[in-house]
């Protein structure tokens, strides 16, 4: 019996540190990812405070500063972004999916449309890629859009990508449905596999319908 303590004095200090690097990795995990929910809660807000047909690029350019994003172009011409024109994706990543593989990386993600100095387009997302499968929901608003009804449910079953497109003239409806998204998916990777799960009005309207 003396003979076996040491040894097991040597397996409980290894299982107490090992169960202690287990608890404080949880803790950075859920303070990071609650860090990350509460920036795309701004980045949200900022969508939603604006309104197809109204805002300059000015009133739009402010928001590009404050969240990471890229310029995106659909044609053989360099990505620009101007008055003129412009198509701008911003993005919140949970960085600890994409540090550790076996998670799934998620992320929210906002695009805005300007097209002679007004807002024409604006979206709100939540995606999460694992290897080659990918699966978004979405909220859209675009002034190309000519539908009767308030909201459109959209699928593209390829991706999965799921979401609603809300009416030209009901910015009401957009913020609704945009304040849905649950941006907990962030903080729980893998939390959320399928549209459903990211945006519950899809969900409703399914049982509803």
């Amino acid at each position: 019996m003396t003979n076996d303590n040491p040894l097991r004095r040597v397996l409980h200090r290894i299982g107490y540190f090992a169960a202690s690097l287990f608890l404080l990795s949880v803790i950075v995990f859920l303070i990071v990812g609650i860090k990350d929910a509460r920036r795309t809660g701004h980045l949200r807000n900022d969508i939603c405070k604006l309104e197809l047909g109204k805002p300059t690029f000015a009133d739009v350019s402010r928001i590009f500063p404050k969240i990471g994003g890229i310029c995106w172009s659909h044609d053989d011409t360099g990505p620009s972004c101007s008055p003129d024109g412009c198509f701008y994706v911003l993005y919140v990543e949970n960085p600890i999916s994409k540090l550790i593989p076996i998670f799934p990386q998620t992320g929210l993600f906002a695009t805005v449309r300007i097209f002679d100095n007004t807002l024409t387009e604006r979206s709100l997302s939540i995606a999460e890629t694992k290897g080659r499968h990918c699966s978004e929901a979405f909220v859209k608003q675009s002034a190309d859009s000519h539908f009767k009804e308030v909201t459109r449910i959209i699928t593209e079953s390829m991706v999965p990508r799921k979401g609603a497109a809300v009416r030209t003239d009901n910015s009401a409806q957009f913020i609704e449905l945009a304040n849905g998204l649950r941006l907990a998916c962030l903080v729980f990777p893998g939390a959320c596999a399928v549209p459903d799960d990211m945006l519950p009005y899809l969900k409703s309207r399914q049982a509803s319908g």
